[in-house]
């Protein structure tokens, strides 16, 4: 992780840490899974706002982005403290909340099926920067292991707010949307009533 940039106090930053709206989060669940034709509309205005984003600014957003990425959705099941105090370095106050609170129920989750994933960023979207936060999307492909048959997933999508804190880019939010071969196929079970998500063991092998 590249040491956070020190903080100037500008209008670049996000004003706070953590949302001021709470969001439960389910144990086991991914959230909202929307239809293919909305995550396609979507992706492409994210398309849209990254087009010639190259400059210092983007660059931080974009490495930001696929390092959390990459680790929120990579773990073993034998070195879940690991991978929790990866993905806390990398989030707000107010994610980090969230990720404790199902800490618990994730790790029982996990072992049980004895779950390990390793996941690749192929792609990302970065939207407009507005007041210290941007939205991303994020296309990546995993592999699945466990004590069932394995499993692999392309062109998945996570959609990950982000806010500017002290210099540094954080993860606020997460949303996982559909893949580009159909809405049926999510990361995980997923639950309507959320849309914030942890990685959760796939659906029945």
């Amino acid at each position: 992780m590249t040491p956070a940039e020190p903080s100037t106090g500008s209008d670049d930053d996000a004003t706070e840490r953590a949302p001021s709206v709470r969001r439960t989060v389910p144990v086991g669940a991914f959230a909202v899974a929307v239809i293919v034709a909305v995550a396609l509309a979507g992706l492409a205005v994210f398309a849209s706002a990254s087009a010639g984003g190259s400059d210092a600014g983007d660059r931080e957003v974009r490495l930001a982005a696929g390092r959390f990425s990459e680790r929120f959705l990579t773990f073993d099941h034998d070195e879940l403290d690991v991978w929790k105090q990866d993905v806390l370095a990398l989030s707000t106050g107010g994610f980090a909340e969230e990720v404790e609170e199902v800490e618990s129920g994730l790790r029982t989750l996990i072992a049980e099926s004895e779950l390990d994933a390793v996941t690749q960023v192929t792609d990302l979207f970065v939207g407009d920067v507005e007041r210290g936060a941007v939205e991303v999307v994020v296309v990546y492909d995993r592999e699945l292991r466990g004590g069932g048959p394995g499993r692999s997933e392309s062109d998945r999508y996570l959609q990950l707010a982000m806010l500017r804190i002290d210099g540094e880019w954080l993860v606020d939010n997460v949303t996982d949307i559909a893949s580009a071969t159909g809405a049926e196929g999510s990361v995980a079970p997923a639950d309507t009533s959320s849309t914030t998500s942890e990685p959760a063991p796939a659906e029945g092998g």
